[in-house]
């Protein structure tokens, strides 16, 4: 059956004090499809926490080739207020990943560094973003955007260096 309230902040979960700093309050994710690769990754804001994720899948071998995540102190994560001008990232002892967000150029930067996995590319917004605001309650809203692109850049795994020039990527972004 439908659920009755998805008001999770009202749900029993984040009653305590301590379990209302662990909410998630704002991400930002990115799929690419690359030639026969699918790259998820992800920072998230947890309240006191970060968290990050990296996965790299093989379309055509049907492998798990990288499958990297981890928290972190809030204090490694950095949000800017602005998606049009602004920028987001991770720094972590074993991975980066930064987004240098300029969506009022309708482009977006990624560079991601680590010892399993390194991307760098540009991807650049082919559509109007699709925005939902979704009221919680009275004093907490989730604001919801996703974009849809298109990048070329770089792509490392294990030494080899891949050059592509076309890849379809989707952003997801939110903050509540």
């Amino acid at each position: 059956s439908p659920f009755r309230n998805i008001n999770l902040l009202d749900s029993n979960l984040f009653k305590s004090r301590f379990t209302k700093k662990l909410r998630l309050t704002q991400w930002q994710a990115f799929e690419l499809l690359i030639e026969n690769k699918f790259i998820l990754f992800a920072i998230y804001k947890m309240g006191i926490l970060s968290f990050n994720l990296i996965i790299v899948y093989d379309i055509h071998t049907n492998t798990l080739e990288v499958d990297h995540s981890g928290f972190l102190p809030i204090s490694k994560i950095k949000f800017d207020n602005s998606l049009l001008k602004g920028d987001s990232h991770i720094h972590a002892r074993r991975s980066k990943i930064e987004v240098m967000n300029r969506l009022e150029d309708k482009f977006i930067d990624v560079n991601i560094d680590s010892n399993l996995v390194s991307l760098n590319t540009r991807l650049n917004i082919v559509n109007q973003p699709m925005v939902v605001s979704i009221p919680l309650s009275t004093k907490h809203t989730l604001y919801t955007e996703k974009d849809f692109m298109t990048g070329k850049g770089t792509y490392t795994h294990e030494s080899e260096v891949h050059k592509f020039d076309d890849c379809s990527a989707i952003m997801d972004d939110h903050r509540g």
